[in-house]
C-alpha cells in the first residue's frame, strides 16, 4: 500500500488488521502535527512485507498511529530492510511500543534530525540479527536526547533492562512506554495448535474464550480453532512454538 502526498488514503487502514504487502507513507510536505492528532489505527497488527516512512512532515511519533503493530514479517523487503525511517524531519520518537518481531530483514533509520529514543531500544529482542541494521545521522547520534524511560524521573525502574555493548540499560520506546522483551511465540490465524503456554495475549478482538490472559500457568490450549490473530508469548520450549508462523486458515 502506497500513501503519498496527502493523508486521504491513510483512512483506508481504518478496519485493517493485517496488511498483506508493504506500507509506504511518504512525500507529505504540507501536513502538520495537528493533522495526525486524531488519527489512529489500533486494529493494525501485522505487515507482511515492510514499513517505510519518508519525508512525512508534521508526524512526531507512531505511538498513536499504530499502537498495536506487533509484527513486520519482511516477506518482501525494501533493499534488504523491513523497517525504513528516512528523512522524517519532525519525528521525535518511533513509538512502535507493541512491535515485538521483525521476522526477516533489517532496520534502516537515517537522517532524522529530531529523532530520539533509539539508544533505549534493544533491537536484538525484535530481530534475529542486528548486524545489518543501519541507524545513523539521527539526533540520537549527538547525545542530545536525554531519553527518560517510564518511572526514571521518580527514581523507579519500570522497564526491563538488557545489556548491549556492556551497558545495562532500561528499554523503552517513549517516556511512557516500555519495550516489551518477552519471547515471541506463535502466530496463529485459523489454526488448531495444541500448545502449553504460560501467557496468552489477545491481539485481535475476537473470542476471549479461546485465548485468555488469566489461564492457569502452563495450561494446555488444546485443539481449538482460533477466531483471529493471536500472539502466544513465553511458550514452553518446543521447535514448533518458536517458529513464528503466519497461517491463513
Amino acid at each position: 500500500m502506497d500513501i503519498r502526498n496527502n493523508l486521504t488514503r491513510l483512512h483506508e487502514l481504518a478496519n485493517c488488521s493485517v496488511i498483506e504487502g508493504h506500507l509506504q507513507i511518504l512525500l507529505m510536505f504540507k501536513t502538520r502535527p495537528e493533522d495526525f492528532r486524531d488519527l489512529s489505527f489500533p486494529k493494525l497488527i501485522m505487515i507482511t512485507d515492510y514499513l517505510l516512512l519518508f519525508r512525512v512532515y508534521g508526524l512526531e511519533s507512531l505511538k498513536d498511529l499504530f499502537p498495536n503493530l506487533t509484527v513486520i514479517r519482511g516477506s518482501r523487503l525494501f533493499f534488504n530492510y523491513a523497517l525504513v525511517i528516512f528523512e522524517m524531519v519532525h519525528l521525535k520518537e518511533l513509538g512502535l511500543y507493541s512491535l515485538m518481531n521483525i521476522t526477516r530483514g533489517s532496520v534502516r533509520i537515517e537522517k532524522n534530525n529530531e529523532l530520539c529514543y533509539l539508544a533505549t531500544i534493544d533491537w536484538s529482542r525484535i530481530l534475529d540479527s542486528v548486524e545489518d541494521n543501519y541507524i545513523v545521522l539521527n539526533k540520537d547520534d549527538n547525545e542530545e536526547c536525554g531519553d527518560i524511560c517510564p518511572g526514571t524521573a521518580k527514581g523507579k525502574t519500570n522497564c526491563p533492562a538488557t545489556v548491549i555493548n556492556g551497558q545495562f540499560v532500561e528499554r523503552c520506546w517513549t517516556h511512557s512506554h516500555c519495550q516489551k522483551v518477552g519471547d515471541l511465540g506463535w502466530l496463529a490465524w485459523g489454526m488448531s495448535p495444541s500448545l502449553s503456554v504460560t501467557e496468552c495475549t489477545l491481539l485481535a478482538q475476537f473470542s476471549m474464550a479461546l485465548c485468555s490472559p488469566d489461564r492457569d500457568p502452563g495450561s494446555d490450549l488444546g485443539s481449538v480453532s482460533f477466531g483471529g490473530l493471536y500472539l502466544l508469548t513465553r511458550a514452553t520450549p518446543s521447535p514448533a512454538v518458536f517458529a513464528v508462523s503466519y497461517i491463513q486458515g
